[in-house]
């Protein structure tokens, strides 16, 4: 069985409610954040987890501190020398403002870091876990001028060019779910909005609700992947978690066939 570690959000650089610690000269609340991510850290560790999954938003903002990108890098690094792939997937605090600038966390790909991966387009990766080849199926935060250029939103309304982009990202994921390899593991992971969502007994939640994880099967493809009930396609089990002002995180796990007897 694959283990994999998945969490998100981590927003290093907040740092309300904290003081300047004399010591290193730090925020306290940058020390918080850390110790957190520490603690993850350390859980791969002990636990030989086969991939650790970060869904989106490494720093608060998308130009973080050299300090901030180095306090991240050496926890990145204790993962990568004990051979435990981490998986970046780019969220909305990591976006430039500009689509030709680089991603908060695209420095890593750059310098070929070993072990670590970034989801900065909606496509499959492929990626190497001590448990054997892992697909990824990564939607992370949709650019509005990576889907759409100003001629296709030319006399669009709002709505119209809203549900242009959702049928777009739709077709993408449809595409890549489909060009699957059906004996190889596969998961998707997206950092998307998601209004309006249903869970369970399809009781709606408001966008500012705070859910634990939970699993539903649909026999559907994805519809509007951030703003209506996350709809799988069948074989894929949906782990819901976080969602905060807006926002929501999602990973699916794509199950094996089982083997006839």
């Amino acid at each position: 069985m694959m283990r994999i570690l998945h969490f998100s959000d981590l927003h290093i650089g907040v740092e309300n409610y904290g003081r300047i610690d004399p010591e290193p000269g730090l925020s306290t609340r940058l020390g918080d954040f850390l110790d957190s991510l520490d603690q993850v850290v350390e859980f791969a560790l002990n636990e030989s987890v086969d991939l650790v999954l970060l869904a989106g938003d490494a720093y608060k903002g998308r130009d973080p501190t050299q300090t901030h990108q180095r306090e991240f890098a050496k926890r990145l690094n204790r993962l990568s020398q004990a051979g435990i792939p981490t998986f970046l997937l780019v969220g909305n605090h990591d976006l430039p403002a500009a689509s030709s600038r680089a991603t908060a966390v695209d420095i890593f790909p750059t310098l070929e870091v070993a072990n670590v991966y970034v989801g900065n387009n909606l496509q499959t990766y492929q990626v190497s876990t001590p448990s054997g080849p892992l697909q990824i199926l990564a939607v992370p935060w949709p650019r509005r001028s990576a889907i759409l250029s100003r001629e296709d939103s030319r006399g669009m309304s709002i709505e119209q060019v809203r549900e242009t982009l959702e049928q777009r990202l739709t077709d993408g994921i449809e595409h890549e779910a489909n060009a699957l390899d059906p004996d190889v593991t596969a998961i998707l992971t997206g950092h998307v909005t998601v209004n309006g969502a249903t869970v369970g007994t399809e009781r709606p939640r408001s966008s500012t609700s705070h859910w634990a994880t939970s699993t539903s099967t649909r026999s559907c493809a994805p519809t509007r992947p951030w703003s209506s009930t996350p709809a799988v396609c069948k074989g894929w089990t949906s782990a819901k978690k976080g969602m905060k002002r807006g926002s929501a995180w999602w990973t699916w796990t794509r199950r094996r066939p089982r083997a006839s007897a």
